[in-house]
């Protein structure tokens, strides 16, 4: 049984901001999660594919033909009694509001391409929502799990009010943020869910030392712990057995993101060439110390849509050089790659750059600050030749390929401009059929490695380290779908 009380204490990172129709970044998904509920949320069952559940909705919408969605909204849902809300009920004209702002035209608002097949909406009574959609899209109720796609109040909508101080409907009261050193939230005494959170808040702090991360852990100053390098998880594991250890692939994709736009790599020979040029052996290796396996367009938990390893260029230094000569460049080129502090020791950074210089090509590296690379690089404007740096893996395939290599895509930072491309991603993402909409995301997934529109590299296992006392906790890494932070109000702790 459940006991309530008690803090969780965390790790998290200095948070960019705190909407996530703006695209908030990864640490601010931490507390969005544990703040905001979406109309469906997404339940891992381990070593599985995802399933779908109500959130805000009682149980998955309504489909009485090919374009309507109709959800029906718990009944007593109330947002968090703090100012502006102040314990208001949640209505279905919430809800339409909240689609409506998720299309809003504005390049910041990158949830846009998921939700602009919408026609309209109807709100027949304050617990009904019936979406109407111009034409078919087969992962609209997906995309209404997705983490970014939570529900706003409108008292939020104006200014850059959503962005500093979150207030949601969720199991916890975001209370306050100091830079350098963590956020706060507080158990939200209204939260529709009779009983729960069984948490009285949770603590996130900011600590950048891993070392100092795991012996805070084994100290048993930290409930939980990740994003630590693989050797120190290890080694605590050794010295503190009485933990919980789980060790499984990272969904987080590894691209070697190219901009498709500038020269040389306008020219897919060359983009080619330094796919067949990257030893991914070198990488899981070194990198990753063979916890590894090789990269591809979709992310490691979405197994149905994954290619064969024979699909996916192989290394060959032959013919990269060849490449290089056929796209005019025998002596090969020098190229920035642009990642953020402490990048060039992570992602295979450094063995990618011995690879390329066997062929010929110099690979620079330019540290930047995590807020400017978000922004200005890995953002919408794609200031970069090329960057490494991880890429957000997201529930729905079709916002992970077509929101970043559609001509027009929110997300399409990599510049990539190819009318080819772009008939597949809208052929896929108008297939209803489960068989056939899987099979047309494959072949746009091997029509970008073919193409080389980025190079994917091996994706590393993740380590995640929990306390004996923590109960109710389910994980699956991930930066984009961040499964259990849906879930934060079913955590409990037992100390006893």
């Amino acid at each position: 049984q459940p006991k309530t009380g008690g803090r969780l204490q965390e790790i998290n990172t200095e948070p960019d901001q705190y909407d996530p129709h703006r695209d908030a970044g990864y640490p601010g998904l931490f507390i969005i999660g544990a703040v905001y509920n979406g109309l469906l949320r997404t339940r891992v069952p381990i070593g599985e594919d995802f399933v779908l559940e109500g959130d805000l909705a009682e149980d998955l919408p309504e489909q009485p033909d090919d374009t309507t969605y109709v959800y029906r909204l718990r009944d007593g849902i109330k947002w968090q009694n703090v100012d502006p809300t102040n314990g208001r009920a949640m209505t279905s004209e919430d809800i339409a509001k909240n689609f409506d702002r998720m299309q809003t035209d504005k390049p910041d608002y990158v949830l846009r391409p998921m939700f602009s097949m919408i026609d309209s909406i109807d709100t027949p009574d304050d617990l009904t929502v019936r979406v109407n959609l111009k034409e078919p899209y087969g992962q609209f109720a997906v995309n209404t799990a997705d983490i970014w796609a939570k529900v706003i109040p409108p008292e939020l909508y104006d200014g850059d009010q959503s962005k500093v101080h979150p207030v949601g409907s969720g199991p916890f009261i975001f209370e306050s943020a100091q830079q350098g050193v963590g956020q706060t939230l507080n158990r939200n005494p209204d939260y529709f869910r009779e009983g729960q959170p069984y948490l009285g808040g949770i603590d996130f702090g900011i600590v950048q030392d891993g070392a100092v991360r795991a012996a805070s852990f084994q100290a048993g100053e930290l409930d939980t712990l990740r994003s630590t390098a693989i050797p120190v998880m290890e080694q605590l594991q050794a010295d503190y057995s009485d933990a919980n250890y789980d060790k499984r692939r990272l969904s987080v994709l590894n691209p070697f993101m190219i901009n498709n736009a500038v020269a040389p790599f306008d020219n897919p020979l060359v983009r080619r060439a330094i796919y067949h040029a990257i030893d991914p052996e070198l990488v899981i290796n070194l990198q990753y110390q063979g916890l590894a396996v090789q990269g591809q367009p979709l992310t490691a938990w979405l197994t149905r849509y994954a290619l064969a390893e024979n699909e996916i260029p192989a290394y060959d230094p032959a013919e990269a050089k060849r490449l290089l000569e056929a796209a005019g460049l025998p002596d090969g080129f020098t190229f920035t790659n642009k990642t953020f502090q402490n990048g060039t020791g992570a992602f295979g950074t450094l063995q990618v750059q011995q690879s390329l210089a066997e062929v010929g090509i110099k690979m620079e590296n330019q540290e930047l600050e995590w807020a400017d690379w978000r922004a200005n690089v890995y953002g919408i404007k794609g200031d970069f030749e090329v960057t490494m740096g991880g890429e957000f893996d997201y529930i729905s395939p079709d916002r992970q390929l077509y929101n970043a290599f559609y001509s027009e895509g929110s997300a399409n930072n990599r510049h990539v401009d190819d009318p080819d491309l772009d008939k597949l991603l809208i052929d896929a993402r108008q297939e209803l059929d489960e068989t056939a909409q899987v099979e047309k995301y494959k072949a746009t997934a091997k029509y970008l490695v073919d193409n080389a529109v980025s190079v994917w590299l091996p994706q590393g296992q993740g380590y995640v380290a929990t306390q004996p006392w923590v109960k109710g906790w389910f994980w699956q890494y991930s930066a984009g779908a961040l499964f259990e932070r849906n879930f934060m109000d079913e955590v409990w702790l037992d100390r006893e």
